[in-house]
């Protein structure tokens, strides 16, 4: 994997700044920081100016071996068990059914909602649950009822100065012609992440992990394709944000996603039916632990102390260059 130093703004220097004159430590994030609680520069998996993925590091250097055999639009239904014993699995492609037979093993890597659906297909699961479904049942275990997700909700701020990224002056035809050509420019930055805080909200408290994760954006994320990609919808950013929105021309800002990073709270993963091609039913149960909603209301509070260190500084420095 390709690891490499993310565009930095002025935002991020400032940010990481405020951390420092609340005395928190820059390190790396990588680094060996065990329980502490750290502020640190993002880094992007980025090669030649392009995302870089494990399918780019691992899987399209081996693609040719003859004893690998990649199969797609291939939609897996079920795990077959023999004995209780993974044995291969049954799988759609192009609309016909195949059987693949393992030779050693089988390895499930279906993400967090494609993983239990296939187990509970596989008849995995809950036996009353898979009964009703009429699933025959192998393993009577709780597949699909730990589900646990790091909640996260944006705080977001306008500024004066221009410094943060908007559309304008990151889509130029110079910033296009340096990504296409070499790879390089704010084209090739981590969406605008750049730097994160790990903290704790409760000192006292038995687990001694920072609880909350601050991911700074040095942008107001409201436009094109953030839009998509954070599921603002325009009710939404009307309501929440109607006056930095109604400012004329792209408004600089930036954002800070408060991320929950030891959730207390248990969400489930249901089938609707027996049907492979049926999406399940996911309640994630958001903030049904109260710890969570302590953690998340600590941590917009440490969010806001920031903002107004960072805003005396900034007078500070006016101040001084006054004189």
């Amino acid at each position: 994997m390709i690891i490499t130093d993310t565009t930095f703004s002025e935002i991020a220097d400032a940010f990481l700044a405020g951390g420092e004159e609340l005395g928190y430590t820059v390190q790396d994030c990588n680094g060996n920081h065990g329980e502490n609680e750290v502020w640190c520069r993002m880094h992007s998996i980025v090669g030649n100016g392009m995302r870089w993925t494990t399918a780019r590091g691992y899987l399209y250097p081996i693609r040719d071996r003859k004893n690998l055999h990649i199969t797609v639009k291939s939609h897996v239904t079920k795990v077959i068990i023999e004995e209780k014993t993974a044995v291969g699995v049954d799988f759609i492609r192009e609309g016909r059914k195949e059987r693949v037979k393992a030779l050693r093993e089988v390895i499930l890597a279906a993400g967090s909602v494609g993983s239990p659906q296939i187990l509970l297909l596989s008849g995995i699961g809950p036996k009353e649950y898979l009964e009703k479904l009429h699933i025959p049942v192998v393993a009577d275990l709780p597949v699909g009822e730990n589900l646990i997700d790091h909640v996260m909700f944006f705080v977001k701020a306008d500024i004066s100065k221009p410094v943060s990224y908007t559309p304008d002056k990151v889509n130029t035809t110079f910033n296009q012609l340096m990504y296409h050509f070499f790879g390089t420019g704010s084209l090739t930055s981590n969406a605008a992440d750049e730097a994160n805080a790990f903290l704790k909200t409760n000192p006292g408290s038995k687990d001694k992990r920072p609880d909350i994760q601050f991911i700074l954006v040095s942008t107001l994320a409201e436009h094109g394709d953030a839009v998509d990609h954070f599921n603002y919808r325009d009710e939404v950013n009307k309501e929440l944000f109607g006056e930095i929105l109604s400012s004329k021309g792209a408004p600089e800002g930036f954002s800070v996603a408060i991320a929950l990073l030891h959730p207390k709270s248990r969400g489930f993963m249901r089938l609707r039916s027996s049907d492979p091609f049926d999406y399940p039913e996911i309640d994630p149960n958001y903030l049904a632990h109260k710890d969570d909603v302590r953690s998340i209301l600590q941590g917009s509070t440490h969010f806001f102390v920031i903002i107004f260190v960072l805003s005396i500084k900034n007078r500070k420095k006016k101040r001084v260059s006054n004189k």
